[in-house]
This record gives structure tokens, sequence and C-alpha cells, in this order.
């Protein structure tokens, strides 16, 4: 039984490769249309009515228009991916050597295979904008003064300073560079780190102990209105109440028929939970999001009643919320094998190799030739300016030259996310280990 239960939590881990695949997809889609094509994040309620009451407004179909929510779901998985293996060693080999020495590779490794990536892409990123191929608008809040083709040295110092604040975990510089959608990745290695400390603080713990201290140390986190953390710590919580489960005393063989039978009720109840979980985490997922709406809407408004006074702005309100609901999600997940399995499909699991690269790179695409593609469809059948009149009184020409755009372009993420993947991404483990092993 335990090497059985083992195994399917291997079989959990390939299932968060599938969800984390499903929230850059997501990211990427929202990210190709945000500030043209906008109804999606808006309220249902929003005014004037005749722009809204669409259906793609309301749970669960708004979750196709959530990026924000992505961003809560990634620390959460992240949280209970990062966690597996260690806490496996710790639970085969008690808090031994091994086990230290495991939990000191993970978080050694860590930093390269987050960095490796990000530093191709933002010396690729600042080299593009020196030779001014970008095709979009950067306010000079994000390109730090520097201008195309003007003092090299300049541009040099500006990656450096870039590269410099993103590894800064502790007074977090908000310095996002060419790359306004990589401010998650200091996010995600401080996040990390508090998960390795936590785990390494707990082991000498008895079992059933552990997963409360880090269910108190999360609420903790989110009274002070540090969603990134707590969605860290709820991810580790699901991984520490896997391991309880793993730690249940062994069956004998001609017993585990008998006891399958008998557990078919508790089974059930635990699917139920899982989907209920599920279904209400979900529906947090959901909250229509800042500055698109700046209060709570109706379905959301008991929220505001909820709401400590101590997490200040709207926008971290709903930032709070939604991780609540991305760890209700994965929560619930853990616990309904349907979705598991439909996670483990071959698609579901190919956007999940890819999905680090996709979150890395999509933007690079976008910058370079979206707005070129948009003109050029326009520009065939009309002569106003697209960007001035966006779209307006066309509304067959506009869906259909957005239609494209989204096809060519998709599949062009697609394609140089996998390229990225294989020649970058994936090195950037074997390169972690070599650092690793050179310098031991």
């Amino acid at each position: 039984m335990a090497s059985l239960q083992f195994s399917q939590q291997r079989g959990r881990e390939l299932w968060l490769d599938g969800l984390r695949g499903i929230a850059a997809l997501i990211v990427a889609s929202n990210h190709l249309i945000i500030g043209h094509i906008d109804a999606g994040f808006r309220s249902f309620w929003h005014e004037p009515a005749d722009e809204n009451r669409l259906i793609i407004q309301l749970p669960p179909l708004r979750i196709l228009f959530a990026p924000q929510a992505m961003v809560s779901l990634f620390m959460v998985i992240s949280g209970f991916s990062i966690s597996i293996t260690i806490i496996a060693k710790r639970d085969r080999g008690g808090a031994g050597k091994s086990f230290v020495n495991k939990l000191a590779s993970s978080a050694f490794r860590r930093i390269f295979r987050l960095y490796i990536p990000v530093v191709m892409i933002a010396t690729l990123t600042q080299i593009i904008w020196f030779l001014n191929l970008y095709n979009w608008y950067f306010p000079e809040t994000m390109t730090g003064g520097t201008k195309p083709w003007t003092s090299p040295w300049s541009h040099f110092l500006f990656l450096v300073n870039y590269l410099l604040d993103g590894l800064n975990i502790i007074d977090l510089k908000n310095n996002v560079g060419l790359n306004d959608h990589l401010w998650t990745i200091p996010i995600e290695l401080r996040g990390s780190f508090v998960t390795y400390i936590t785990i390494l603080g707990l082991s000498t713990l008895r079992p059933t102990i552990r997963p409360r201290v880090v269910f108190l140390m999360a609420t903790y986190f989110l009274w002070y209105a540090q969603w990134p953390i707590f969605g860290f710590l709820a991810g580790l919580f699901v991984a520490e109440m896997n391991s309880l489960s793993r730690l249940a005393p062994d069956c004998a063989k001609h017993d585990i028929e008998a006891q399958e039978k008998a557990d078919l009720p508790r089974r059930n109840k635990m699917k139920f939970m899982g989907a209920l979980l599920f279904g209400l985490g979900l529906y947090l997922m959901c909250i229509p999001p800042f500055p698109y709406e700046d209060q709570w809407t109706p379905g959301y408004q008991f929220l505001g009643l909820l709401t400590p006074l101590r997490w200040g702005h709207v926008e971290t309100q709903q930032f709070c919320w939604r991780t609540v609901g991305a760890s209700m999600v994965v929560l619930g997940i853990n616990r309904l094998g349907q979705i598991q399995q439909w996670l483990n499909t071959e698609p579901i699991q190919f956007l999940g190799r890819i999905s680090f690269a996709m979150y890395i790179i999509h933007q690079l695409v976008y910058r370079m030739i979206r707005d070129t593609i948009l003109t050029g469809i326009w520009g065939i059948f009309r002569e106003d300016n697209y960007m001035v009149t966006k779209g307006a009184g066309q509304p067959l020409l506009f869906w259909a030259m957005w239609i494209i755009t989204a096809m060519s372009l998709g599949a062009l993420v697609i394609f140089l996310s996998a390229h990225f993947a294989k020649l970058v991404d994936d090195k950037a483990v074997g390169w972690a280990y070599a650092i690793e092993e050179k310098l031991s």
C-alpha cells in the first residue's frame, strides 16, 4: 500500500504540470488581447449594460479571462510541486543527512532553474530593444531612459541592474524592465525559500502536527496580506496532507478489498468535498480585476464584509481572495481523480512541459509583431488607422482580424516555447546540477 500511494503522489506531480500549463496558456492568451478586447475582464454588471451582460463575464467561464488568478495559482502549484520529492525523502529516511542534503540541493538549484531562462530572455529583449525591432510603445519607466541605437553601455548597465534587482527577494524593487510580466520571478524565488525553510524547521515534528502548523503559518501570512507566501504554504499544506495519508499503516493483501469496500462512503465524501472546494475556489478565482472593477461587484460583495482592513487596496484584497480560491482549487483537484486524469492527458502535459517557456517569451513575440499583423490586415480593407479607431463600426472585420492574429501568434508562441523549453529551460536543470557538482 505504501508503494502504491507513493506512485499516486508522483501522478499528482504530473497533474500539477498540466494545471500549470493551462494557467500559462490563459496568461499568454489574455496578454494578447488586453487593451483591445476587454469585455471578459469586466464584471457582468459593468456599465453600460449593452456592452456587458455577457455569459463569458460570469463564473466559471470568466476563468478564461483571469490572468491575475493564474498568478495566484502558480504560487500554490509551486509550493506543492517543490515540496513533493523533499517530503518523500524525509518520510523514507527521517530528518537525517540525506534529507538535509536533498533539501539543500533543491534550494541551491532553484535559483539557477528560475534565473537561467530569465537571464537569457532579458538579454534577448534588451538586444531587440537596442536594435529597435519592437513595434510597441514602452514608457520610460520600463526602459530606464535607454533608447534604440544609442549608448550600448547604458543598455548593458540597465540590463545588469534589472537582473540584480530580480535577485533581491528581501527588498523587492519592482523593477520590471522590458519584461513587466516577469515581476513574479523574485516572488517565486522568495516563496520557494520560505517553503524550504518551513520544511526544514518542521522536519522533526510529528507527522500529524506538521500540516496543522503549516495551516496556521499560511493563515498568519494571509492575515498580513502576504498572498504569495500564503499561496506557497497552501501548496505545502496539500503536500503534507498527502504525506500524512502515505504514512497510514499498511494493510495485509487479503484485507485490502474489504477495506476498500468499507472506505467507499468515506471516498465518496472526499470526492464531494473535493468538488465543493474546486467549485468554490473557481468562483473566487473569477473575481473581476482592478482596474476594471475597483469595488466588490454583485456576487462578491459579501467578501467586502470578510476582508481584513489591513489588506489595504482593493487590488491586494482581490489577490488575497483569488489565492484563497487557487488553494481551494488545488486542494479540490487533489481529491478528484477524474480531473487529474484529464490533466495527465498528453496535450495538457505538453502545455505543462512548455509552460515556463511560454510564460517567459510570449510578450516578446507579441510586442514585435502583433500590431504589425493587426494593422496589416486592417489596412487591406480600410484606409483608417486601426490603432486609432480600434475597429469601431466594423465588427466582422474586427473579429476576423483578431481570429487570424490569435491563431497565427498562438501557433508561433507554442512553436517557439517548445524550442525554448528544449534548448534553454530543460537544459537549465542540467546546468544547475552541473554547477552544484562543480562547487561541491
